[in-house]
């Protein structure tokens, strides 16, 4: 197929991404984001990047991908001195119906078909402004939690297995591995690093990577495990 156009019966769209990176919740739900937006870019969507301005914040790798790119206000105090909890809510810094304010606003008049959330503290009630700003908006939402109501259209949970249905069920669910955001390149070297395995008998190397931030230290307790397999 050709991926300069849309495909057949689907006409280009503007899609927002809403998704954040910091240093105390990682770069992993942009990034990946950066994966299915650089897919919709060469299928014909116009697509722009809304993320708040927090510390580590990933605007300028965004940008250097070619993307329109809106960054929300800096929140008051110090996000990074909040204790790291299990809470997700700690990635947002202000509060859901504030966050869905700002991200229209900055929108602004733009015409809006259809919005990408990646976030663990956005949930239902930060769409429903969005919708009533643009009757008709599309939305995907990306979540591998499965605590709250997403009210998304779409759900995409790469980490749900076939035979383990989610407690809160969306209208249409995309489950699995098999819809893993992965950049282009991993696909493209899988055979070779298939072949590297089959011919390389035991395991003499091993790569250990907790991403963009490690606050628990579980780099170390990897280390410390795979120790005890040498």
């Amino acid at each position: 197929p050709d991926a300069e156009r849309p495909r057949a019966g689907l006409s280009a769209m503007r899609m927002a991404f809403r998704a954040d990176a910091s240093h105390l919740i990682g770069g992993g739900h942009v990034m990946r984001c950066l994966t299915l937006a650089t897919l919709a870019r060469e299928r014909g969507h116009a697509v722009v990047f809304i993320c708040r301005e927090l510390p580590g914040h990933l605007g300028p790798h965004i940008a250097r991908c070619g993307f329109e790119l809106h960054l929300l206000p800096a929140p008051g105090g110090s996000v990074e001195s909040r204790s790291v909890g299990p809470s997700p809510a700690d990635g947002l810094a202000v509060s859901s119906a504030e966050d869905a304010r700002q991200t229209i606003e900055r929108l602004g008049d733009q015409a809006l078909d259809a919005i990408v959330v990646d976030h663990y503290a956005l949930d239902a009630g930060w769409l429903d402004p969005l919708r009533a700003r643009w009757p008709g908006l599309r939305s995907l939402a990306i979540d591998d939690l499965d605590d709250r109501q997403l009210g998304a259209d779409l759900v995409l949970d790469q980490t749900r297995a076939a035979f383990a249905p989610r407690r809160y069920r969306p209208l249409c669910l995309l489950g699995g591995a098999r819809y893993a955001l992965l950049q282009p390149a991993f696909a493209a070297l899988r055979a070779s690093a298939l072949a590297r395995r089959r011919s390389a008998g035991a395991v003499r190397r091993l790569l250990v990577t907790p991403g963009m931030a490690d606050t628990r230290g579980l780099a170390m307790c990897a280390l410390h495990a795979a120790e005890g397999l040498a």
